[in-house]
């Protein structure tokens, strides 16, 4: 499956890549190497047209935030975004990430009832905030489900990494522990997925939007949708991170590959991209 057109350049210098609804096999065979017991083989369905960074957040995009969000800024975490303006932003918990989203939606213009994240009564980012019962109608921008993430890391594959069955070819794609020298990169460096995103595998793990659970739902031989997740956000319970890191070998850089943090976690290998539901394409004018 290839996108429907689409991308988009939006005024914070993200490029979106729009992509069709779809029914995809999510997971691993256990023939797969690293296959893991929490990544059970099913179909999934992503009901919905939803748009993707095709790249992960910036330093300088992550900084410019923070100039309205001091709350987020962590002196260590600081110092290393200076490093270097394009490299992936790393250092951003979960909360962090969200704020983010909603502060990107408000940048572009997106209408405050479009926003997914609701602050808590204390109108933080922190625990004890709430998602919107409909975020997954909303236009607002968000955190990729983790369904849509691994979707788009595929690209329509179902190898263990979009590009291939071959370890030698993955350095090519990846910044990951063979190659990576133990730094985060500057983004769009390797070559991109067949959907034209670039790092989904390795240079930092990227925060999903979902409670992080230890086996996917089961249907039988029916499709798994991809429902919202809704519960209440609170530090003790782990969110989705997908995709590895610099520091990881290459198993876990693998397009199913799951793992899960409590969401006010911080590392300068964790990062994030944003992702938010497609609009409805307007009317064509008929001639």
């Amino acid at each position: 499956t290839k996108p429907q057109k689409n991308w988009s350049v939006n005024r914070e210098g993200h490029t979106m890549v729009t992509l069709c609804p779809a029914t995809f096999e999510m997971a691993s065979p256990p023939s797969e190497v690293g296959h893991n017991a929490n990544e059970r083989l099913h179909s999934r369905t992503i009901d919905r047209r939803f748009s993707i960074a095709a790249t992960e957040v910036t330093a300088q995009q992550y900084r410019r935030f923070l100039d309205d969000h001091p709350e987020f800024l962590v002196e260590d975490v600081d110092a290393w975004l200076q490093r270097d303006d394009a490299m992936a932003a790393g250092g951003v918990s979960w909360f962090a990430a969200a704020a983010y989203c909603n502060w990107l939606s408000g940048q572009e213009g997106i209408p405050q009832n479009q926003s997914c994240y609701i602050p808590n009564d204390e109108s933080r980012f922190a625990e004890g905030m709430k998602l919107a019962s409909d975020y997954l109608s909303r236009t607002g921008y968000r955190l990729p489900t983790e369904a849509e993430w691994e979707y788009s890391c595929r690209g329509g594959t179902s190898t263990p990494w979009s590009s291939g069955n071959s370890v030698e070819l993955l350095g090519k794609y990846s910044w990951y522990q063979n190659n990576s020298h133990d730094r985060v990169h500057t983004i769009g460096e390797l070559k991109p997925n067949l959907f034209g995103l670039f790092d989904m595998h390795g240079n930092v793990y990227e925060w999903c939007q979902e409670h992080f659970e230890s086996d996917y739902p089961s249907n039988g031989e029916t499709p798994v949708s991809d429902p919202a997740d809704i519960r209440l956000w609170v530090d003790d319970s782990r969110r989705v991170l997908r995709g590895g890191s610099i520091r990881n070998t290459s198993p876990f850089v693998r397009s199913a590959d799951r793992n899960g943090d409590r969401p006010r976690l911080l590392g300068n290998n964790i990062g994030f991209r944003v992702a938010r539901t497609a609009p409805e394409s307007p009317p064509q004018n008929k001639p």
